[in-house]
C-alpha cells in the first residue's frame, strides 16, 4: 500500500493542489469582472468555435478559446464560471507537480527523492497562491504564458537531449513544441522574443551534424507553428482584410514603453473611489517626467525617438529601468486588482522580503550554477526582462516568484544549516536590509497620483 501510494504520489499531489485551489476560488464566489479579466471573458463568451467572430484581435485568438471551453464548461455545470475554476485549478496544479518536478531537475536538483519534491512543490504552489491569488481568480493571460512557456521549454530539451525518442513520438513532440511557440506570443505579446530565440535555436540545432539525420523535425516544427497561426490569419483577414499571423497591437509596445519612462509601477484599483479617484493607480517616476518634460515630449511616436533619448540619457535610463526592477520586489497587491491599500502589505512585506533573503542566501552561497542552469533560468526569465522597460505590473513577474518559490523550497534545509552556523552575521543582515527594503517600498508608494499609500496595513 505504502509502495502504491509513493509510486502514484505526483497524481495524488496534483488532485490535492486542483481541489485545494478550485475549492478555495469557488467558496470565495467572486464572480465580478473588472477591465482586461472582463475583456477575455467576454472574448471567450463570443468564440463560439470560430474565431473570427471575435470583435478585437489584439488579444488573440488561443486565450479566448481556452476561456470559451471553459465557459461552455461551465454552463453545462451550472455555473460560467466553475469552468474558469477547473481550467485555473488544473494550470496551478500542473505548474507545482509534473512541471515543477522537471524544472527543478533541469536546474540541477536531485528529483529522485518524490515525497520531498512532491511536499516542495506543493509549498511552492502556496506561495504562488499567497502572493499572486489574483492571477488564478481572474480571467488573466499571465498564468497560461507561462505554463505553456514552462511546457516548451521541457519537450524542447526532450527533444534535444534524447537521441532515443521513437520516430512517431518525436514528429508529435516536436509539431506540438511548433504550436507551443507560436501559442504563448498569441496568448502573450511579449513572449515573441523567445518564440523567435527558441525557432531559431531549434532550426540551428537541426544544422549540426550531430542532428541532421532528424532533418524532418523542422517541416514538422513549421507545420505546428503555422497550424497556430493559421486561426490568427483568418481572424486578421475578418477584421482587417490583412493576411497576417502578427497581434495587431497597433503600437501598444510603443505606448508601453512611453509609459515605463514615467512610471515605475501600475496597478488597476477597483475600491472605493473616494480613497482613488480612478481605476489607474500609477507609481511615478519624477526623473522619467522630468525628462519628458524637458524634451517636450507628449507620446512617442517611433522606436528611433525612444533609442535617441536613452543614448542622450543613458544613466537616466539604466537609473529608470533599475526602478522598476526594484519594484517588482513588492508583490504586495496580491489579488492583482487592488480593492483597498491599505489591506495585506505588512504581512506581504514581510513574506516577501523572507523569501528573497533566504533565496539570496541559497543561490550566493549554496548554489552551484552551471551552463545549463544559467541558460535555463535565462530563457524562463527572458519575458520578464523584455517586459521591464514598459509599464510595469507585478503580475509580469510571475515567472521570478516561481523561480524564487522553487529555490526556497528545495533550498530551505541547507539554508537553515547555513544560518545556523553564523546565526549573528546573519540575522544583522536580516534587519539591516529588511530596512533598506522597507524604505525603498515606502518610497514607491508614495508616488502615486492619488497620494500616498501608508506602508502599515494587516
Amino acid at each position: 500500500m505504502k509502495n502504491t501510494i509513493l509510486k502514484n504520489v505526483e497524481i495524488l499531489a496534483f488532485i490535492f493542489l486542483f481541489v485545494g485551489m478550485f475549492s478555495v476560488l469557488a467558496y470565495s464566489g467572486d464572480t465580478d469582472l473588472h477591465y482586461d479579466d472582463a475583456l477575455y471573458w467576454t472574448l471567450g463568451q463570443a468564440y463560439n468555435w470560430d474565431c473570427t467572430n471575435l470583435a478585437i484581435g489584439f488579444r488573440g485568438y488561443l486565450l479566448p478559446f481556452m476561456f470559451f471551453l471553459a465557459y461552455k464548461l461551465g454552463k453545462i455545470l451550472g455555473n460560467q464560471f466553475i469552468g474558469l475554476w477547473i481550467l485555473s485549478g488544473a494550470t496551478f496544479a500542473l505548474l507545482h507537480t509534473a512541471v515543477f518536478r522537471r524544472i527543478i531537475g533541469m536546474l540541477g536538483f536531485d528529483t529522485g527523492d518524490k515525497k520531498r519534491t512532491v511536499i516542495c512543490g506543493g509549498v511552492a504552489g502556496c506561495i504562488s497562491a499567497l502572493l499572486f491569488r489574483g492571477l488564478y481568480k481572474y480571467a488573466l493571460s499571465d498564468i497560461y504564458a507561462f505554463t505553456i512557456l514552462l511546457l516548451t521549454i521541457i519537450i524542447f530539451h526532450d527533444i534535444i537531449s534524447s537521441e532515443n525518442i521513437g520516430r512517431i513520438r518525436r514528429i508529435i513532440s516536436v509539431f506540438i513544441l511548433g504550436f507551443m511557440i507560436y501559442g504563448m506570443y498569441n496568448i502573450r505579446t511579449i513572449y515573441l522574443f523567445i518564440s523567435v530565440i527558441l525557432l531559431g535555436v531549434f532550426i540551428v540545432y537541426h544544422c549540426l551534424s550531430k542532428y541532421r539525420k532528424f532533418w524532418y523535425e523542422v517541416p514538422v516544427m513549421i507545420a505546428g507553428l503555422f497550424t497556430g497561426m493559421y486561426p490568427m490569419i483568418r481572424m486578421n483577414r475578418a477584421l482587417l482584410g490583412i493576411t497576417s499571423w502578427q497581434i495587431p497591437t497597433d503600437g501598444l509596445m510603443l505606448v508601453q514603453i512611453h509609459a515605463g519612462i514615467y512610471t515605475d509601477r501600475y496597478a488597476t484599483y477597483i475600491g472605493d473611489k473616494e480613497r482613488f479617484s480612478s481605476a489607474g493607480v500609477y507609481f511615478y517616476d519624477k526623473l522619467g517626467q522630468k525628462i519628458l518634460e524637458y524634451e517636450g515630449i507628449e507620446t512617442l511616436e517611433t522606436w528611433g525617438e525612444y533609442i535617441k533619448l536613452v543614448f542622450k540619457y543613458p544613466l537616466d535610463f539604466i537609473g529608470i529601468y533599475t526602478r522598476h526592477l526594484i519594484s517588482m520586489l513588492y508583490p504586495i497587491f496580491p489579488n492583482q486588482y487592488i480593492k483597498s491599500v491599505d489591506k495585506d502589505k505588512s504581512f506581504f512585506l514581510i513574506l516577501t522580503f523572507t523569501l528573497l533573503w533566504v533565496c539570496g542566501i541559497y543561490l550566493i552561497k549554496i548554489y552551484r550554477f552551471d551552463k545549463k542552469s544559467i541558460i535555463l533560468l535565462i530563457t524562463i526569465l527572458f519575458p520578464c526582462l523584455c517586459i521591464l522597460p514598459g509599464a510595469v505590473e507585478s503580475r509580469f513577474f510571475f515567472g521570478v516568484y516561481y523561480l524564487i518559490a522553487a529555490y526556497v523550497t528545495m533550498g530551505i534545509k541547507e539554508v537553515f544549516l547555513e544560518v545556523k552556523t553564523k546565526k549573528v552575521p546573519y540575522i544583522v543582515s536580516y534587519a539591516v536590509l529588511f530596512c533598506i527594503y522597507v524604505a525603498l517600498c515606502g518610497y514607491m508608494l508614495s508616488g502615486t497620483e492619488s497620494g500616498t499609500i501608508i506602508l502599515s496595513g494587516l
